[in-house]
């Protein structure tokens, strides 16, 4: 093959190459990482002991209180988070009473 048909490769070319390399490297390693994590975290031993949660009877449920307490929406979040947990407790009590 003569040198006038094959590409040339310059610094910039070899940079490019190497830098596209070493990206899907990293992309491979990471993917292979979160993998690894979520086979370790959704092991049976671990699916099989959420199967009951503690501080919970027969017929009751627990609603996670969503709320933003710090950051930029805290002045908003923190009075609403409280309001709510307010409410359940008066719910729990108006179910308790009637029960």
């Amino acid at each position: 093959m003569s040198n006038c048909l094959r590409p040339r490769l310059t610094q910039r070319t070899r940079f490019a190459n190497a830098f596209a390399f070493a990206n899907a490297f990293a992309m491979a390693l990471a993917t292979a990482a979160i993998a690894a994590a979520s086979l370790l975290l959704l092991s049976p031993g671990t699916v099989l002991a959420q199967g009951k949660k503690p501080g919970l009877g027969k017929g009751e449920q627990f609603f996670p209180v969503l709320v933003y307490r710090t950051g930029p929406y805290a002045p908003n979040g923190a009075p609403w988070a409280n309001g709510f947990v307010d409410y359940l407790k008066l719910v729990n009590v108006e179910a308790a009473s009637t029960a």
